[in-house]
């Protein structure tokens, strides 16, 4: 986690997250990469963009892959908004099931599964155990 990032590279664990942001940062990992030390493997979300919408790991899941959730992370700017003193703001809202939702793949290849034990697994594989 090094100094130019303000948020490590990380998935959001509910349905879909919007948000609002006066500058950007936000990056996204590159598809088909695997190396997120390396530069190249991130891309900019459009620097214009009032709403952004980052599907979670749950409506991945529920859709079977068909929405993919993306490895993101928060950095400096590079286009130099960051500096004089100013800082990035933005509104985040996290949309993700109850604890007790079932959670099913749309083309029925894995059990059903309880958010809370879905959560814990996903921040077990992340983290290590609980």
């Amino acid at each position: 986690y090094s100094k130019e990032e303000w948020c490590q590279p990380h998935f959001d664990y509910g349905s879909f997250t919007l948000i609002w942001a006066d500058s950007t940062g936000l990056q996204v990992q590159a598809p088909g990469s695997y190396r997120i030390e390396s530069e190249e493997a991130w891309l900019p979300a459009p620097p214009d963009a009032d709403l952004m919408v980052i599907v979670g790991k749950a409506l991945s899941f529920v859709s079977s892959g068909e929405l993919s959730a993306p490895l993101h992370r928060v950095v400096l700017p590079s286009d130099g908004r960051h500096c004089a003193g100013r800082r990035r703001s933005s509104i985040a809202l996290f949309v993700e099931p109850s604890k007790d939702t079932l959670l099913q793949c749309s083309d029925s290849r894995s059990e059903p599964i309880k958010y809370s034990d879905f959560k814990k697994s996903l921040r077990s594989q992340a983290y290590g155990s609980e």
